[in-house]
């Protein structure tokens, strides 16, 4: 009986200390109940020698540094956790920050690119646009083709590119050739982009 008493006045002497401030911390929590495990274990191991009081003295004390050193180490981890402390460490490979895609831009990315063009059409016909393939000699299809008084945007890199376009006219016999336009652009890096309008002067 003494035994129990001793052990519960010492955890309770513990708990009033620790939560004098406030709420427990999960150290302070640690702390009460490993000096009230150590209490209660040292005053029976006391009580075998005859001094059971001295012994939940020595029992609490070295419990309670016990519990407070783990409970310790499990607050650490719950603050790293909830307040963003360490950050998982990159897998091997990878790296820390978001790659762009291949081939992918984002817009505006490239403000005043020289290499971003338009294609005018200007005229009352079709317009079959190839760029650097001469369509008589098994050039791929057109690049572009433009109706009447229609632009498309195009892309053109550094340098100069040959631009063949033919225009054709809608019949009732079928579409028809009007003319051929056959023109060496240059795309400069110095400039803010190109344009090509095609006038129906500009077909022979």
């Amino acid at each position: 009986m003494r035994i129990r008493a001793i052990s519960v006045v010492t955890a309770a002497l513990l708990l009033t200390s620790a939560c004098a401030g406030g709420p427990a911390t999960t150290r302070e929590k640690g702390a009460l109940t490993g000096a009230a495990i150590g209490a209660g274990t040292g005053a029976i191991i006391g009580s075998q020698t005859g001094d059971a009081g001295t012994g939940a003295l020595i029992g609490g004390a070295i419990g309670g540094v016990s519990g407070a050193l783990v409970g310790g180490a499990i607050q650490e981890q719950q603050q790293q956790r909830v307040g963003g402390g360490v950050p998982s460490p990159v897998p091997p490979g990878a790296t820390a920050y978001p790659q762009p895609s291949a081939g992918i831009s984002v817009p505006g990315q490239y403000l005043g690119d020289p290499t971003r063009g338009e294609l005018a059409n200007a005229t009352r016909w079709r317009v079959a646009v190839f760029i650097d393939g001469d369509p008589g000699q098994q050039a791929p299809p057109p690049a572009v083709w433009l109706g009447p008084n229609e632009a498309q945007p195009a892309n053109l890199d550094i340098g100069q590119h040959r631009i063949i376009a033919q225009a054709f006219v809608d019949t009732q016999f079928g579409p028809r050739l009007v003319g051929r336009y056959d023109k060496t652009i240059a795309v400069d890096p110095r400039s803010t982009g190109w344009n090509l309008r095609f006038g129906e002067g500009d077909f022979r």
